[in-house]
Order: structure tokens, then C-alpha cells, then sequence
């Protein structure tokens, strides 16, 4: 290849990179890490945050991380909870949360819920992938999905939970996010 046809394949490919920047879940390919004793998770920097009211830092809510609202009228969500562990394993803390998420949520249906692999975690951890409608006061009903990702270390145990459009949920920065987790 010529010195020319070098550097035009190397525009080209620099161009093609910078036309893909952002991403769909409103902000930019940069992260944040957030790190809690025992957990960490990224998220996108352009998201806002705050810290839990002392109420909800009694329930072990460590970080809540919204992104912007979108067109479908859900923002996208992010929070982690660190609390004493109630389970002897991974797994019944996964069906606990299974059995239960579907009565939480307006018109649930669990979608999925397994082991997956977790950063830190040599016994993994679990994922419940949960359906609902949003119910919006000023608008229509709308399908969200609701993400648990589920690990344990010593007496603790983590929920990392994402909300938000159902149909954007399977995004490449959610996705990113999930895996994100590291937990020990």
C-alpha cells in the first residue's frame, strides 16, 4: 500500500470511529467508576448522581445514577445496593429476587433469570431480566425492563439494578454497565 493509500484508510477509519461517539443512552463513550467498600460499577460520566438520604442508606442504597429522559419517557437508571447478606448462596438470593420482582413492578413478567459470570466473583452471580409498564400521570403507558445483577462476598450481598426503556435495554452501554461489576 502507498504512503496516500495509508493515510486515506487511516482518515477513513478515523472518521468512521468519531462518527459513531456517543451512544443511545444519552451521553458520551466516557465512564465514571463509582466504588463502595466491597463494589465498584461504572456508568456514563455524563449521568447525574446522588447520594442516598439516610433512609435509604439504612436499606444499603450505596449509588443512584440517572441518565437523561428519553423520547419513550423513562430515563435510564442505575443504583447499587451493599447489604448484609439473608442467603446461603448466589442462587437463592437469584430466586428470591425472581419471585418477587414480578409483584413489585406494574404488570411484571420475568424474562430471565440465571448465573452469570461476575468481576471478582470465582462463584458468579445472578441476573432477573423483568418486563413492566411504566405508568406515566401525563402520558401513555410505556414497556420498561428492569435489571438485577446479583453477587455476594462474605456476609454481604450487591444489587446492581438498570431501568428503563424496554426496547433500549439490550443497548451496548447497558450491556457495558452490567458488566462493569466487580464485586470483592
Amino acid at each position: 500500500m502507498t504512503h496516500i493509500g495509508a493515510l486515506v484508510l487511516a482518515l477513513a477509519c478515523g472518521l468512521a470511529v468519531a462518527a459513531c461517539g456517543g451512544d443511545d443512552t444519552g451521553g458520551s463513550s466516557e465512564m465514571k467508576r463509582f466504588e463502595d467498600a466491597g463494589a465498584s460499577v461504572e456508568y456514563p460520566a455524563s449521568w447525574t448522581t446522588r447520594g442516598p438520604s439516610a433512609e435509604e442508606e439504612k436499606d444499603g442504597l450505596r449509588l443512584i445514577a440517572s441518565g437523561p429522559e428519553l423520547d419513550e419517557g423513562i430515563p435510564f437508571r442505575v443504583t447499587l445496593f451493599r447489604q448484609d447478606s439473608d442467603y446461603a448462596s448466589i442462587a437463592q438470593y437469584g430466586k428470591v429476587v425472581a419471585g418477587r420482582r414480578a409483584f413489585d413492578l406494574n404488570d411484571g413478567k420475568i424474562v430471565d433469570d440465571r448465573e452469570i459470570e461476575v468481576m471478582g466473583r470465582p462463584e458468579g452471580g445472578w441476573i432477573v431480566l423483568t418486563d413492566y409498564t411504566f405508568v406515566d400521570e401525563s402520558g401513555p403507558e410505556i414497556p420498561g425492563r428492569w435489571i438485577d445483577v446479583l453477587a455476594r462476598s462474605g456476609t454481604q450481598q450487591f444489587r446492581l439494578t438498570l431501568t428503563g426503556p424496554r426496547e433500549r435495554m439490550e443497548d451496548p452501554e447497558v450491556e457495558r454497565i452490567m458488566r462493569s461489576l466487580r464485586v470483592g
